[in-house]
């Protein structure tokens, strides 16, 4: 091959590793294989970074060193590998390639714990002599990533719990508000990948340990490619979901502030381990690793703060509502003009005093959806000299349209909005059935006070699988207004 041939060739490339953690036979073969074909390892970690070499065949064996402050035992560890022919390839910390000299990159699980070693030498002894102190090693090097998978394993089981709860209690709005999100739906994928990661490697090392004890043999691990790479992506698209959510998804109130500094705060021990073991060099003790992670961590905590006051100087928490417009010396009124589906106009309801609010909101998931609309008058307030006389229009409605699209679930929505009273135990209200001819209804019913035998202005309606729930005041429902109703909101797409 000519020199310009060569000049021309990528010297760098990267793939996805796909080998678990703790599979480091396999791993080790497969640097072989790549060593032959002319690379070798650079950087181990979520990706494997090669340099090229002259293709040439050579042994590789990646071991495991504990990370418990022992940096003087680390060193000597590696002089005894290094007496023995075994150079370092890649590792954490700080790297050398084997063969020029240069440094690499660092990066990995938990501190300078993992190394890549090669030898060109066939005969060289192996690096790990004793099973048991090997898997004894692994395991313990490897608990900053075991803990992490359980944490994981843990958020989701509680998010999938909140479900499940949510879906018993009020179905209805854990379809639609519970669900919604990405985070949520992707929770049972993460929570089953994790866990068979956890019941894997587990089961491995249970096996392992008594192999080594009493077979004195070390049990190499079996990879499940398809696994890795799922555990990482669902891990990614969850990190993904919560940024999104954090900064979509908190409106302009201050529960909204509120979620947002818990996410930043909740990263922060995280982002500081992660950083820390990145950082420290190799040798670094434990002091010299408490004090970095302790400034690492007031970093990334004032980094979070700072994030939190410049989204908030920049307008991400202020509210789409419109202004209070200021009607008199005594009070104030906001005013919304928002498009609804259904206006007391069409109801036969005209007041030119009255100054007409028109609120609009809704959510939606790939199982439920909801649009509600409120009309009242802004100044709509009691006399302040006399509560049982208003200053404006007493006369509001306001309504609710759900579509439940897991039509399994409808009945269960149904009666749970049904159920008034087990929302409400100390109440003595309870929906009874009515006609539901004049609203062109499946069904209907209607709020009973069984205290006082009176009928209130709160209504219920059914029709495919559509829940509709409407609320009047001072409004009187002629059946010619209850097919306004049901055209707007039973049979049309209420937007």
């Amino acid at each position: 091959m000519r020199e310009s041939e060569v000049f021309l060739m990528r010297n760098t490339k990267r793939e996805l590793n796909p080998y678990s953690f703790y599979d480091t036979e396999g791993l080790a073969r497969h640097f072989e294989r790549m060593a032959a074909e002319g690379w070798a390892p650079d950087r181990v970690g979520l990706f494997i970074r090669y340099r090229r070499i002259k293709p040439q065949k050579l042994r590789f064996a990646i071991t495991y060193y504990p990370d418990d402050g022992d940096a003087d035992g680390e060193d000597v560890f590696l002089e005894y590998c290094a007496q023995a022919g075994w150079q370092q390839s890649a590792g954490v910390g700080d790297l050398t390639f084997w063969g020029d000299g240069a440094e690499g990159e660092g990066g990995g699980l938990g501190g300078r714990t993992r190394h890549v070693l090669c030898t060109a030498d066939e005969n060289a002894v192996d690096v790990e002599t004793d099973p048991v102190l090997h898997v004894d090693a692994m395991h313990r090097a490897l608990k900053y990533y075991h803990s992490m998978m359980i944490f994981w394993f843990g958020y989701m089981l509680l998010r999938i719990w909140d479900i499940l709860t949510g879906l018993k209690t009020d179905p209805l709005n854990t379809l639609i508000y519970g669900m919604g999100d990405f985070l949520s739906c992707i929770s049972p994928v993460v929570t089953l990948i994790c866990g068979t990661d956890l019941i894997c490697y587990n089961s491995w090392y249970r096996k392992a340990a008594r192999t080594a004890r009493e077979e004195h043999r070390f049990l190499p691990a079996k990879s499940r490619p398809w696994l890795q790479i799922l555990e990482r992506a669902a891990l990614l698209l969850t990190l993904f979901g919560i940024l999104v959510r954090a900064l979509l998804g908190t409106g302009g109130s201050s529960m909204g502030r509120l979620y947002l500094a818990a996410i930043l705060c909740g990263i922060t021990p995280f982002a500081a381990m992660f950083l820390t073991y990145s950082a420290v060099k190799t040798g670094a003790g434990r002091a010299k690793r408490c004090i970095v992670t302790a400034c690492v961590t007031a970093a990334v905590a004032l980094a979070s703060v700072g994030v939190l006051l410049t989204m908030e100087q920049n307008g991400l928490f202020d509210s789409d509502e419109v202004p209070p417009e200021l009607y008199d010396e005594e009070f104030q009124a906001t005013v919304y003009h928002d498009a609804l589906p259904l206006y007391l106009s069409d109801l036969g309801i005209e007041d030119e005093n009255a100054r007409w609010s028109c609120l609009s909101w809704g959510s939606s998931s790939p199982l439920a959806a909801q649009r509600g609309g409120v009309q009242e008058d802004a100044l709509g307030y009691p006399d302040p000299n006399d509560p049982n006389q208003y200053c404006g229009t007493k006369t509001r409605i306001y309504y609710t349209v759900s579509d439940v699209y897991l039509s399994a679930l409808f009945d269960r929505c149904l009666s749970t909005e049904l159920d008034y009273q087990e929302r409400h135990p100390e109440s003595p209200y309870v929906y009874n059935e009515v006609d539901a001819a004049p609203w062109d209804a499946e069904q209907a019913w209607r709020l009973y006070n069984t205290d006082t035998g009176e009928w209130c202005d709160y209504w219920l309606l059914m029709r495919g699988t559509r829940i509709v729930k409407l609320v009047t005041t001072d409004l009187e429902m002629t059946d010619a207004r209850m097919a306004i109703v049901g055209e707007k909101l039973l049979n049309a797409d209420a937007k």
